[in-house]
């Protein structure tokens, strides 16, 4: 409420229409890919922080201990 009372305190005016920002927003996108058998789903977020990234030649890289956690339970 601090923010509405300095608003109208200092007569500034807002306007209420929601204007999102597409770069912003861009982060949020969920990537789907699928091929081979081989389904990744993930937000772009995951991708510009490094998480997941293009390796080198074939490869994608993920970071995940707990992925990796998890496929090795799966896998014994």
């Amino acid at each position: 409420m601090e923010f509405v009372n300095f608003r109208d305190q200092n007569g500034i005016e807002i306007d209420n229409e929601f204007k999102a920002d597409a770069t912003v927003l861009k982060k949020f996108n969920l990537i789907e890919l699928k091929t081979r058998g081989i389904q990744l789903r993930f937000s772009r977020g995951l991708l510009n922080s490094g998480e997941i990234s293009i390796g080198r030649g074939e490869q994608v890289v993920i970071r995940s201990q707990e992925l990796q956690n998890a496929l090795r339970a799966e896998l014994n």
